[in-house]
Parts: C-alpha cells; sequence; structure tokens
C-alpha cells in the first residue's frame, strides 16, 4: 500500500548507498563525473582539513594538565603555554 506522503526521489536519494553513485551534479554544475571528482580540487580541501584539525586539536589541548601517576611522584606536565 503506498502512503500519502510517499517520494519516490527521496527513497531512492536515502536508500542509494555511496559507491552507487557514479556521477553528481549541484546547482547546474558537474561535481563528480564517472566516479571521478572533477570540479573540487581535492589537495586544496586535504590541505584546509589538516589546518582545521590542527586548529581544532590546540584549541582542545591548549589549555589541558596532564597528570601522570607514578608509585611515589605525581607528574603534572602543563601544556596550556
Amino acid at each position: 500500500m503506498i502512503q500519502r506522503d510517499y517520494n519516490p526521489i527521496a527513497l531512492l536519494i536515502y536508500s542509494t548507498k555511496s559507491g552507487l553513485v557514479s556521477d553528481l551534479m549541484v546547482d547546474g554544475q558537474w561535481i563528480m563525473r564517472n566516479y571521478e571528482i572533477i570540479s573540487i580540487k581535492e589537495e586544496e580541501v586535504i590541505e584546509k582539513i589538516k589546518n582545521i584539525r590542527e586548529e581544532i586539536f590546540y584549541c582542545f589541548f591548549k589549555t589541558a594538565i596532564l597528570n601522570f601517576k607514578s608509585e611515589k611522584n605525581l607528574f603534572i606536565l602543563d601544556i596550556s603555554k
């Protein structure tokens, strides 16, 4: 039985695995053709991701204090500087 809000396009999009998509067009421009990204410079995206990852790492750990306990001593490593 077909439901009233049945949307065949949404069903196709959300039930398809990403590996089955060979071509992708966004806003009238081809992004991917025959499984190859053609309009995005992959190297630039990877570099931006690396920079963002470093910023997140720095922000997350810049005020962290790591405590290491040994049998006799308490070692404190302050990496907030």
